[in-house]
């Protein structure tokens, strides 16, 4: 998605509201994005959804936020799988 940093908190918990398990958000490292400051309102708002999530009660391994290069599909590929298997354990 193009310009996650307007993704409002409250989508995110609907998200959860609707039977999702977890949450992975992979955004463009600092130095590599094409929206000038986008990261860093991507960090402020996955900040502030995972501090209301830990308030009521979800594990911090239900919702993560990675910045990654999109140049580099296997780190986003292994992190999507490392966080599968986190929420395989949190659910057994």
């Amino acid at each position: 998605m193009l310009g996650l940093g307007k993704v409002d908190p409250s989508l995110y918990l609907k998200a959860f509201e609707l039977g999702a398990h977890g949450i992975l958000v992979t955004a463009c490292k600092d130095d590599t994005c094409h929206f000038c400051k986008e990261h860093q309102w991507v960090e402020k708002r996955t900040k502030f959804t995972a501090q209301l999530l830990c308030g009521l009660g979800m594990d911090t391994k239900q919702f993560q936020t990675h910045f990654v290069s999109s140049q580099n599909g296997k780190e986003i590929i292994d992190i999507a799988f490392k966080m599968a298997e986190e929420l395989r354990n949190l659910s057994s």
